[in-house]
């Protein structure tokens, strides 16, 4: 009897908590896991987004500016990166495409689901109205 009692009375909850503690360390390093592979397939599409592109800072002669924000998340976490870039105006208009879309998709996932898309897109078409009087404003200095 005296067995069977320190057995349940230690064993068993030491046991437990043993278990306890390592379903949960599996869990969380499962989770941390999932967060390192979303934030590396999100890095590597903005870095997809910029291939190709002669992006400098500051502007130079015919260069315009672009300003914009990404979001990206997953369900209860988020992260914003500013975008200030100077190219040409053809490029810039890819990029802020490309950025926009980045955007439409990555951050439907995200915890302001409801907001981004709304966001991107009044962002995207008063960022294309900056880019058109840029462009104005260099073929017409005296504007």
């Amino acid at each position: 009897m005296l067995i069977a009692d320190a057995f349940t009375d230690w064993v068993m909850p030491a046991v437990i908590a043993i278990a306890g503690i390592a379903f949960y360390g599996v869990l969380g390093w499962g989770i941390l896991q999932l967060y390192r592979w979303y934030r590396r397939r999100a890095q590597t599409a903005l870095e997809r987004a910029y291939a190709g592109l002669q992006v400098h800072w500051p502007a130079g002669r015919g260069d315009v500016t672009l300003h914009f924000h990404t979001y990206y998340g997953f369900f209860v976490w988020f992260t914003q990166l500013e975008h200030r870039v100077a190219l040409p105006a053809d490029q810039a208009r890819e990029l802020l495409k490309r950025l926009n879309r980045l955007n439409l998709t990555r951050g439907l996932l995200c915890p302001l689901v409801i907001v981004v898309p709304l966001l991107s897109l009044v962002h995207y078409y008063g960022q294309l109205r900056s880019l058109r009087r840029q462009e104005a404003r260099q073929l017409d200095p005296a504007k």
